[in-house]
């Protein structure tokens, strides 16, 4: 017999028993159910199987859970072991939560990421929103997670790579930085490399290359000028500042 119908078995013969005993077809069977539910709960573990990092173990009804190491050596887990249903969960239920911190630090080994960062790529891998929580909390706990600092890291390489400041806030904001941290950041880096002068460079620096291509127009020129410096982030004010400084310069197309 398979151990749900002995468990089905167990509980209509217990029901029906006290159901006579008692003469009472009001019988508050779900309080005593508890009391007798787990003797017929009791699972036994058939075998173990090691696969790469984890361990696979099969019970005796049929049910097999892949566990990380750690976890079947602090349960001191073996063939032959019997688990209620409550121990195994409590089991499982650790064992995720060990998982999905373990796959944290797995993608905050590549590069840093902010919170936001972290929790979409958990929640992609098939963590439930509870362990993926629980994750990010203990990281917070242990300082492997600041947004802040994480945001500097990134503002210094936009910024490093010719990026302004519209464009630095928008990919923040993809990242799932607040913004106050994000004016915060980016008000600082304002102040320290001078928006124009960089946007200055990068435009005559664009110009200088495109005019090596005898085929384009001043126009058709100015026109992926603008382009080029929008993508890159720098407000229209600047790009048309920059554009009209050519005209009166007499800049030789």
């Amino acid at each position: 017999m398979h151990p749900s119908e002995k468990r089905e078995w167990a509980g209509y013969f217990f029901k029906n028993r006290l159901k006579e005993k008692y003469n009472d077809s009001n019988f508050n069977i779900d309080l005593l159910r508890g009391l007798f539910l787990p003797i017929f709960m009791e699972l036994t573990i058939n075998n173990f199987k090691k696969e790469k990092s984890f361990y696979y173990i099969a019970l005796s009804n049929g049910e097999a859970y892949k566990l990380l190491p750690d976890i079947v050596c602090s349960h001191n887990l073996r063939i032959g072991q019997v688990l209620d249903e409550e121990k195994l969960n409590s089991i499982v239920a650790e064992n995720n939560n060990q998982a999905c911190f373990n796959d944290l630090l797995k993608i905050l080994n590549r590069r840093p990421h902010t919170t936001f960062e972290i929790k979409t790529k958990l929640l992609k891998k098939g963590f439930n929103s509870s362990q993926v929580n629980a994750a990010i909390e203990k990281a917070s706990e242990l300082k492997l997670l600041n947004d802040k600092n994480t945001a500097e890291i990134y503002i210094s390489e936009l910024s490093n790579r010719g990026y302004g400041k519209r464009k630095i806030e928008q990919a923040m904001k993809q990242k799932g930085i607040s913004s106050d941290t994000i004016l915060e950041l980016t008000s600082e880096l304002c102040q320290c490399e001078k928006e124009e002068e960089k946007a200055s460079d990068i435009f005559y620096k664009k110009l200088n290359f495109l005019k090596r291509n005898k085929s384009l127009t001043e126009q058709k020129i100015k026109e992926r000028l603008f382009r080029f410096m929008q993508a890159k982030g720098f407000s229209n004010d600047i790009i048309f500042g920059l554009l009209r400084k050519i005209s009166t310069e007499n800049e030789d197309f």
